[in-house]
């Protein structure tokens, strides 16, 4: 398993927390790095006040998806580096 694909909080099918020692094979569950940084750096981006607002619903959707883009490229980018 990938780094970027472990849980950020391991837990087993019982949902009690566990270190990934414990755990045979790849039955660890719950919220990856990636998709855990990627949502602190979309967080940032929201909460960010220099960023304009839109108000019509289909720049929103349009701004969200961009938003979402460069927040999983930042969360690679900080695996990537993680890595080395």
């Amino acid at each position: 398993m990938k780094n970027s694909e472990r849980p950020i909080y391991p837990l087993q099918d019982n949902g009690f927390p566990s270190h990934e020692s414990v755990i045979e094979g790849d039955v660890m569950i719950g919220l990856t790095k990636r998709e855990y940084f990627a949502a602190k750096a979309m967080a940032a981006m929201i909460a960010n006040p220099n960023i304009k607002r839109p108000f019509e619903k289909e720049t929103l959707e349009k701004d969200l998806k961009a938003f979402s883009a460069i927040a999983i490229e930042y969360a690679d980018a900080l695996l990537s580096a993680l890595e080395k």
